[in-house]
Formats: C-alpha cells, structure tokens, sequence
C-alpha cells in the first residue's frame, strides 16, 4: 500500500481559504484528475496544510462528492482529510452530522507518518458498533461479527444479513475497505484509529 497525497492548498491555486460550491466543483474536477484507479486498497491524504478554512459548500461538492466518486467507481482509493484545522473540522461536522456520515482525519508530517487519527461526523449506534467491532478484529466478516457479538450479548441477535448490510454501509461511506477472497468479503478499517 503506497499511500498518495495531494497537497489542498496546491490544488487550490494557494488559496488559504476555499469556499463555496462553484470552487468546489472545480477542484473536485482536479481532484479525480490527480488520482488513478489503483489495483489495491490505497488511502489518499488530502492535506489541508497551508489551508486555513473550508467551507461547508466546499466540503461537500469538492471533498464529500471526491469521496463518493472513489468509493461509486471502486477505484480502490480511500480519501482521508489530514492536517485539517479546528475551523475546518467545525465546518466538516455541520456538513456530516445531518447527514448520518462520517471521514476519517489525521495528522500527517513531513515524511508522511500518519498520527492522531480519528472519526469526524456522526454514526448511528448500529454503525458506530459494526465500525469499532471491524477496528478490534482488524479484519472482519459479517459471520466473525454475528458469532462475536452472539457470544458477547449471550444471545442470538443481529443476522449475517444485517451485519452484510451494516459493513456495505461502512463501506459506502469510505470508512472500511471490502476486500473480496473467493465468495467471503472481508472489511477492514482504511486506518487504524482511537
């Protein structure tokens, strides 16, 4: 896995502030012509370095559409948000909470060491359960999780079905990698996080 970042203030034209739709759109243009298809699951760091703030209107028709687009057209690349400002992170959580959904964010310094990653937004308790039972197992399917969580609660619950449904959800919101062996779809989380 040889992650690949891309600079926001670069693809911005230098700009320490990105706002508004129209920019976003642009530079979600910029954004899926920077990447390729990769055959294997690779992060992609979108590092706000240098970026002081970002809209709401810029977040989701730059950032979120970025993200449904890798994720719509398995393109194996997985958008996580680094060195994102408190600012930022404020507008990021207006846009993801109405909305049920979630990114990944980290630090990243200078020689690409990711650190201090975690979870911005909002998952319902069934998400947020299915996300962290993944992040425990490292790698899980949706019989692991059933068999685990039977065993826990002492009584049969939750169907293979219902955690296949609630990893595909996961999975379409970027926040785990479905990795196909055979028949078996295994998920992980796309980094690990607290």
């Amino acid at each position: 896995m040889n992650p690949i970042e891309v600079s926001m203030f670069d693809i911005g034209g230098g700009l320490e502030v990105l706002s508004g739709q129209p920019r976003g759109q642009v530079i979600l243009g910029k954004l899926v012509a920077a990447v390729a298809p990769q055959e294997s699951f690779t992060p992609v760091f979108l590092n706000f370095k240098s970026v002081n703030v970002a809209t709401g209107s810029f977040l989701r028709s730059a950032i979120l559409a970025f993200r449904d687009h890798c994720v719509r057209a398995k393109l194996n690349l997985y958008p996580v948000l680094a060195n994102v400002s408190d600012d930022i992170i404020g507008d990021l959580k207006l846009v993801l909470e109405p909305r049920g959904d979630a990114f990944m964010v980290c630090e990243l310094d200078g020689e690409s060491t990711v650190s201090s990653v975690r979870l911005v937004g909002s998952l319902d308790d069934t998400q947020r359960q299915t996300l962290e039972a993944v992040r425990r197992k490292g790698e899980a399917d949706a019989i692991t999780l059933k068999t685990v969580h039977d065993e826990e609660e002492g009584t049969e619950g939750i169907g293979v079905t219902g955690w296949n449904n609630r990893l595909a959800s996961l999975a379409e919101k970027g926040l785990v990698v479905e990795i196909k062996r055979g028949r078996t779809k295994l998920y992980r989380p796309i980094l690990e996080f607290t």
